[in-house]
């Protein structure tokens, strides 16, 4: 058996944002496999592409990250999502965990999604060569 990096789903509407989480999964050995804008193209998206891991922000369109969250835990309840938000409300924070979320982080904090990632995506993808 082999491993081999996370692949990685960004939801993030801002495109500054999204190149500056796309360089840090690159960085960091973790293949994106697409970055989708809105909630609605975010299920869809999730649904075809099941990655190990999804990093998605709260305040986007069509469907707030809240809305897709759920819709992702109800389609697998083992889904790996971090939630990335500017939202500083805690109550926030622990709706998104209570969801099914494996982290929450804050947009200033950035910086610490590789190491967020490292402490708690717990399965790494096997495959054959």
């Amino acid at each position: 058996m082999q491993y081999h990096e996370a692949t990685v789903m960004i939801v993030e509407d801002s495109p500054l944002v999204a190149r500056i989480i796309t360089n840090l999964m690159t960085r960091a050995s973790h293949r994106v496999l697409e970055v989708v804008d809105s909630g609605s193209e975010a299920v869809v998206a999730w649904q075809n592409l099941r990655p190990t891991l999804t990093i998605l922000d709260l305040h986007i369109p069509e469907k707030n990250g809240l809305i897709v969250l759920g819709e992702i835990m109800a389609i697998d309840a083992s889904a790996q999502i971090i939630i990335v938000s500017g939202d500083p409300q805690a109550q926030i924070e622990q709706q998104c965990l209570s969801l099914g979320a494996l982290g929450f982080l804050k947009k200033k904090n950035l910086k610490n999604l590789p190491h967020m990632i490292q402490t708690l995506v717990s399965k790494p993808i096997e495959f054959d060569p």
